[in-house]
């Protein structure tokens, strides 16, 4: 009884990640990376890293943020990426994790590259087990806002309105990601692979 409880626990944790963010995790896991956290009460990052056993540990991709302290407004309490940097194709499984971590993420709220903005679009367009809130944009962008009477929800809209224009509340720089729970750290914990830091 117990290991058919444990199996169907593992097709209920697996299923609950992205078939994508899946074959990350196998990816890395071949590639001997370990997923490491390090979530400070200002900022964090989430880090992934080879173990090359002729160089040693080396970044794959990493994610840097920040909570929200109010700089670019209230936006929900939402926290923001500082900066991520990442090759190998691995970003997308760095920025699961900091939006699990996280509990809200959104985009850096003055720069964003293309890269990253691709990231966002699937985000708000293909991940079912991803769920999305949208920021309002502050008074002084002199554009119309969604919900005046909101001000939790203000927020800068730097990138989204420079590349969108009037149409920056359709782009996935606009909103705050989150998840139900955290599958994606659960499966790299069981596989060994997630190292917490303070």
């Amino acid at each position: 009884m117990k290991l058919i409880m444990e199996s169907w626990r593992k097709y209920l944790l697996t299923e609950s990640i992205d078939p994508r963010i899946m074959k990350q995790i196998d990816k890395a896991q071949e590639m001997n990376c370990k997923v490491i956290v390090s979530d400070g009460r200002d900022a964090g990052f989430v880090e992934i890293v080879e173990d090359d056993p002729e160089y040693g540990f080396y970044s794959i991709a990493k994610v840097n943020y920040a909570y929200n302290d109010g700089s670019y407004g209230e936006c929900n309490g939402a926290a923001w990426v500082q900066r991520s940097d990442a090759h190998d194709d691995l970003g997308p499984l760095a920025y699961d994790v900091a939006i699990e971590v996280t509990e809200g993420l959104m985009s850096d709220r003055t720069e964003v590259s293309s890269e990253a903005e691709a990231v966002w679009q699937a985000y708000m367009n293909s991940r079912e087990d991803v769920k999305q809130d949208q920021l309002d944009i502050h008074k002084d962008y002199e554009l119309p806002q969604l919900t005046p009477d909101i001000p939790a929800d203000d927020c800068d809209q730097i990138p989204a309105t420079k590349r969108h224009k009037g149409d920056w509340h359709k782009s996935g720089l606009s909103k705050v990601f989150y998840k139900q729970g955290t599958p994606v750290m659960a499966e790299l914990e069981r596989r060994g692979m997630l190292e917490m830091k303070k």
